[in-house]
């Protein structure tokens, strides 16, 4: 694998923020990878459903992008993969991923409108990105929804900087 080359890029990104690394290909950084980030998982309770957001934190020393929206996928107390699906919503955003300087977080919004089945643990697996990063995560706030009404999927948005 050939290192990547950086030259200095000076157009303002829809964050209203001045990209300062773009590769020598027109690449704003490299995709953040389970190193690069911290992740967290974080529920709140709206009337027996829950809302939240799935947070990354830059750890690295380099400006990193977050490509698309996140799937969550909760984890049961017995560690297995509850089968609940993360609704990813088509429409378009350009460009389809935030850059994160260290030390810099992004949001995503996430919802959840019910649940029917077995209970939920306190984990859960993140996924984001082009090559579907995953990382296992310790939810923070509520684990499922009071409600079993439908429906009983996540959705998840995209990332935004978070302020």
């Amino acid at each position: 694998m050939r290192p990547v080359r950086w030259v200095p890029f000076g157009r303002v990104n829809p964050q209203g923020r001045q990209n300062r690394l773009v590769s020598a290909e027109g690449d704003p950084a490299v995709e953040c990878g389970v190193a690069d980030v911290d992740v967290a998982v974080t529920w709140h309770d709206r009337g027996g459903s829950l809302t939240g957001s799935v947070t990354v934190r830059n750890i690295s020393r380099h400006a990193c992008r977050v490509t698309g929206k996140p799937g969550v996928i909760p984890l049961g107390d017995d560690g297995a993969p509850l089968d609940v699906q993360t609704v990813i919503t088509l429409e378009l955003r350009r460009p389809d991923h935030v850059v994160l300087e260290p030390g810099e977080d992004a949001r995503a919004p996430i919802n959840r409108g019910g649940w029917n089945g077995a209970p939920a643990g306190d984990q859960a697996i993140v996924v984001w990105g082009r090559d579907r990063h995953r990382t296992q995560v310790t939810v923070r706030g509520s684990r499922q929804p009071h409600s079993r009404a439908e429906p009983t999927n996540i959705s998840s948005s995209w990332f935004r900087i978070a302020r």
